[in-house]
């Protein structure tokens, strides 16, 4: 018998888990990225377990709690899954947009300067994103088009205005983001979702990206760590929209919010919205420094590092 196997392992009256039933042998799980099929390999290759019960510190409850009775005989809230916003979270880009974006305009003999294509990204965003909300996909846009409309957008501001670059140019951008050259994996990320993974708590990610994240997550060996990816492209809503954390409580087969908890980095998009449709939360804070809405968050409910993240559900 595997020494996991029906193992019950008490911490103390805050925080109570029981693992039963370990199984290693998880098969390869083959997703749809963007339209092709890929193998992600194993989802979850360090354990595949069955959460009796995780309870958190009372502090660390949803302030919206309309979940009925998630409590153990302690009184403590079970916690069955967790939820991940992605980036800034558990990735960032290596480099500027204007970087990135000068590095293959450079390709095609086009010289900039990448302080000024990043104010022009970010002017081109700001529109198209009023235009557009959410890739478009409720004016009929798919995220590819959206997005080769704002390469298009950033280098006409740019004087860059020769489509027979700007259609190559948005072509090998696009695609480009999604390799994992383009993006960094926090140094906490992989030790805190494997902690996660051998604690048997299963984990699902919750978006606010296009179809490419899964193809992302692969490519960053993330993507074993998780059942399942919602992004705001297959949800066809966006955070802080509350629809698009039912999609994620749907995928996860719980039926009761509060026994699943979000981490993200923005207040309004992971942290609020999480607790509004009645789920535990937490928020991260990288930098330490003190930001406006997160005054409003209680010490106990914020992470400067995942490092901290064990610690914090077993206390």
């Amino acid at each position: 018998m595997n020494v996991l196997e029906r193992t019950r392992l008490t911490r103390s009256v805050d925080a109570r888990i029981t693992i039963t039933n370990v199984d290693f042998s998880l098969p390869s799980e083959v997703v749809s990225v963007c339209g092709k099929t890929v193998d992600c390999g194993n989802p979850l290759q360090h354990s595949r377990g069955t959460v009796r019960r995780l309870s958190l510190n009372p502090h660390s409850l949803s302030d919206n709690d309309t979940t009925g009775n998630n409590n153990d005989e302690t009184g403590k809230m079970l916690l069955r899954w967790l939820t991940w916003d992605v980036k800034d979270t558990l990735i960032r880009v290596r480099h500027s947009v204007g970087e990135q974006y000068c590095s293959e305009a450079r390709l095609f003999g086009i010289r900039l300067d990448p302080k000024a294509v990043d104010a022009a990204f970010q002017v081109a965003y700001k529109k198209q994103n009023a235009l557009f909300p959410n890739y478009g996909l409720a004016q009929g846009l798919s995220s590819r088009k959206w997005w080769e409309q704002m390469v298009r957008g950033t280098f006409n501001q740019c004087g860059v205005h020769e489509e027979k670059t700007l259609g190559p140019l948005a072509e090998r951008l696009y695609l480009g983001f999604c390799g994992a050259h383009n993006w960094e994996v926090f140094s906490d990320v992989e030790l805190a979702l494997s902690e996660c993974s051998r604690m048997g708590l299963p984990m699902g990610v919750l978006s606010n990206f296009d179809c490419r994240l899964e193809q992302i997550l692969v490519n960053c060996g993330l993507r074993r760590f998780f059942k399942f990816v919602v992004t705001s492209e297959s949800a066809g809503v966006a955070k802080p929209d509350k629809r698009i954390f039912q999609v994620a409580l749907a995928h996860s087969g719980t039926p009761q919010p509060g026994l699943v908890s979000h981490i993200g980095d923005h207040y309004w998009n992971d942290y609020k919205a999480a607790r509004e449709v009645g789920m535990q939360s937490l928020l991260l804070n990288r930098s330490g420094e003190k930001r406006s809405p997160d005054e409003n968050v209680p010490q106990e409910h914020i992470l400067t590092s995942l490092d901290q993240l064990v610690a914090r559900l077993q206390v």
